[in-house]
């Protein structure tokens, strides 16, 4: 059995639940950011995730080959630095050494990180700049009101969608399009939708995409009139008003308030229609006494036959007036 290195992006806990369910393995050490587990074959594609910052596999010093002319080595490791140095030195090879942070993304160098005593070499990372071109390159793109692609990717592997999805919400198609791109296909619903379909012709263009999708203009409370049944429902909704400062207690409330229609709305048709797991997210609204208010929506989802299946986590922006958290439900036996 060989030992891995998961390295996780910024959000931890999201990270490590993406993990847990498209591993389904338990580590053998965790610390920080990283994740060490055994395992007796390796067919882990970064790809598949959106949580994972780079992946490593355990090698001793004996594994590192000096045979070129130049070597950029990228660690952590002070131990490692010392013998990098004598070696490149007693063999006549140009060395640069510099040191990294975890989360620092580097190409083509020789990259060696020592986490617990065990020093593993980076075998894959994550290709920011695809990242960067499918969402800052759409046609219709705002940074202040579109869910990060990285965002979707995590909850569409949380929901173990294996052939589609129902966005309701979904806006300019950020979940949708994530979707196609891992080969299922994907409904998508909101009161405007233009902006979505506009988005999505560009990502077939663009790109290689297996899925197809349809999308519907309407309200939520009319979703099983398009839908008679879907697998998955993934989507971030309407979140309430973008705040530019601390509401008041009173003014928190009453956006509560009319989200809870709209979810409960939401709730009663996707009762009618999903098959599996719903991933869903809900406000946390930070209010200018330096306390939070919040949906009970456990009770809500409850009282539709729905029960978490992991404890809610919390994601968070910087400067944001509000923490999301991310609900993953399924039908209560």
């Amino acid at each position: 059995m060989a030992k891995y290195l998961f390295v996780l992006g910024r959000d931890i806990e999201l990270s490590k639940a993406e993990l847990s369910v498209k591993l389904n393995e338990k580590p053998i050490y965790h610390e920080d950011n990283y994740l060490i587990f055994e395992m007796n074959s390796f067919d882990v594609n970064i790809k598949d995730f959106s949580g994972l910052v780079k992946i490593g596999k355990e090698i001793s010093f004996n594994d590192i080959e000096f045979n070129q002319d130049k070597i950029k080595l990228v660690t952590n490791s002070g131990e490692l630095t010392a013998f990098f140095k004598d070696k490149c030195k007693e063999y006549r090879i140009k060395y640069t050494i510099s040191a990294v942070d975890s989360l620092d993304i580097k190409q083509g160098d020789l990259e060696i990180l020592e986490v617990n005593g065990l020093y593993f070499r980076i075998i894959q990372v994550t290709n920011t700049k695809e990242y960067k071109l499918r969402d800052e390159n759409r046609p219709k793109f705002d940074e202040k009101k579109v869910i990060s692609i990285r965002l979707a990717g995590i909850l569409l592997n949380l929901s173990k969608a294996e052939k589609e999805v129902l966005d309701p919400f979904c806006g300019t198609g950020t979940i949708l399009q994530e979707a196609l791109l891992k080969g299922l296909n994907a409904y998508g619903s909101d009161l405007r939708i233009e902006d979505a379909k506009e988005n999505l012709e560009w990502l077939k263009k663009k790109f290689n995409v297996k899925g197809r999708y349809s999308l519907f203009q309407d309200d939520v409370k009319n979703l099983s009139r398009h839908l008679k049944s879907v697998e998955c429902i993934v989507s971030e909704p309407d979140l309430g008003p973008y705040w530019t400062k601390y509401p008041s207690k009173q003014e928190a409330q009453k956006a509560l308030d009319t989200l809870k229609i709209t979810y409960e709305n939401f709730l009663r048709e996707a009762s009618k229609i999903v098959r599996k797991r719903i991933v869903f997210l809900t406000p946390i609204i930070k209010t200018n006494d330096k306390k939070e208010a919040r949906l009970d929506f456990e009770s809500l989802a409850k009282k539709y036959g729905f029960i978490p299946v992991i404890h809610p986590i919390k994601y968070s922006l910087k400067r944001s007036f509000i923490i999301r958290e991310i609900w993953v439900l399924i039908r209560q036996k």
